[in-house]
């Protein structure tokens, strides 16, 4: 027992990792930064046919075999023949190198604002062992450049939304009736992009924005796929209604929304390997413009 705590707190540590022996833990682990960092361990070789990284089948068209000589090989090599894994994607560059004895697990680069669990498994003739590494948030993403590739387009009553306001007045003197007609009601912007690798990145770039009774392009930060609210200046106008005695009033809020949409392009790089990532998207904004009331009394 004395010699698997040992073995687990080396692991824990980032020293080498000697995982050979009778009681050879099913799992390992290790931490390593997401610029540069890496662990290495120390392997059984005896019955070890193959090595890989545990990925899903989507994930599999990242990664790239070679063997000893350098060459590219099928993902099959055998263990005694592999020289190097790399993984490489938007989000994780990741190599495993493999040299007699020792195996290498380094991050080249990881711009995501998360930890990332990775799996390197060890098929031999008799189980299947497990080397658990996790890999700390690098450097993110940097912006390089916004463009716009289609002009704005505008729809001046896209859509409209209706709110209902009610009072009865039971008495012989006329009641008013506060209608609030911007009141809940929502100016947005939402950047969508195409693919969903940079959702919830923090961007800054101009937007349709509504101001002054127009339509034109602001800077503003916005999150990709996360909707922008801002309101109306006049969110809290308010309009009376007079309320006849002994009558039922009920006061329909037509607020018409313009639309304004355009798309473009997000340009990113990565400044440890300078790797450029361009996101296609659709910006959409919408605002209310204008309110109509329909008022309908009864006795």
């Amino acid at each position: 027992m004395p010699f698997l705590v040992l073995l687990l707190v080396l692991a824990g540590c980032n020293d080498d990792v000697f995982i050979d022996g009778p009681q050879m833990p099913d799992e390992i682990s290790a931490t390593i930064e997401g610029d540069g960092g890496e662990a290495e361990f120390t392997l059984q070789t005896k019955g070890l046919q193959r090595i890989s990284l545990d990925v899903t089948s989507s994930g599999m068209k990242n990664c790239t075999f070679y063997d000893r000589n350098g060459a590219k090989a099928d993902s099959d090599i055998p263990a005694s023949e592999l020289g190097k894994i790399v993984f490489a994607s938007r989000n994780s560059w990741v190599e495993i190198i493999k040299d007699g004895k020792r195996l290498i697990f380094r991050s080249i680069e990881q711009p995501m604002n998360m930890v990332d669990h990775w799996s390197v498994r060890l098929d031999y003739d008799y189980t299947v062992k497990f080397i658990e590494i996790a890999v700390t948030p690098g450097k993110p993403r940097e912006l390089v450049g916004v463009e716009y590739t289609t002009d704005m387009k505008v729809t001046d009553a896209a859509e409209v939304k209706t709110r209902r306001w009610g009072m009865t007045n039971n008495g012989s003197v006329t009641q008013k009736l506060e209608v609030w007609p911007y009141l809940q009601e929502e100016a947005s912007v939402t950047v969508t992009p195409r693919q969903t690798w940079a959702n919830g990145d923090t961007v800054m770039m101009s937007v349709p924005w509504y101001e002054d009774g127009s339509w034109m392009m602001k800077p503003r930060r916005v999150r990709l796929d996360v909707r922008a609210i801002y309101y109306r200046p006049d969110q809290k106008k308010i309009v009376d209604v007079d309320v006849p005695p002994y009558s039922k009033v009920v006061v329909f809020t037509d607020v018409t929304y313009s639309r304004a949409e355009a798309n473009g392009k997000i340009i990113f790089r990565n400044p440890v390997s300078d790797r450029r990532d361009t996101l296609d998207f659709t910006c959409v904004s919408l605002y209310p413009v204008s309110y109509e009331n329909r008022i309908e009394t009864s006795k």
